[in-house]
């Protein structure tokens, strides 16, 4: 496309956001493109949050300094998995007596965030 993907990506926020919807339509993964800086650890942070807040399942990496800080990103921490469990319990119980959707911690919870739940805690087990 000829964008130039650097820290500021102006140019590439529209492909950025579409890839992983795109990709999730078709039943894959989608992988966020790499972070060049590679003595920029908290750029590559801030970078992997906003990859998986669009919905990316990990990044591409260039170098084995990337590893640690990208893995912490995108693998589900102690309280996205406490979340998950409790997500699962609830819905479940829920679900048996008939109801469509119930409340977690304040929040409507149905179906659609069971299954995130339940995906969530596959990946945690990996």
């Amino acid at each position: 496309m000829g964008i130039e993907y650097t820290k500021q990506p102006e140019g590439a926020k529209y492909a950025r956001a579409k890839i992983p919807i795109d990709a999730r339509a078709a039943g894959v993964l989608a992988l966020d493109a790499i972070w060049q800086d590679i003595k920029d650890k908290k750029g590559l942070k801030n970078d992997c949050e906003i990859g998986k807040e669009l919905g990316y399942s990990g990044k591409t990496i260039i170098h084995p300094d990337q590893i640690s800080v990208t893995h912490m990103s995108f693998h589900p921490n102690k309280t996205e998995i406490e979340w998950a469990k409790k997500v699962c319990k609830v819905y479940l119980k829920s679900s048996k007596k008939g109801k469509g959707a119930t409340v977690v911690e304040g929040k409507m919870i149905d179906e659609v965030h069971y299954k995130r739940a339940k995906a969530l805690l596959e990946i945690a087990k990996k």
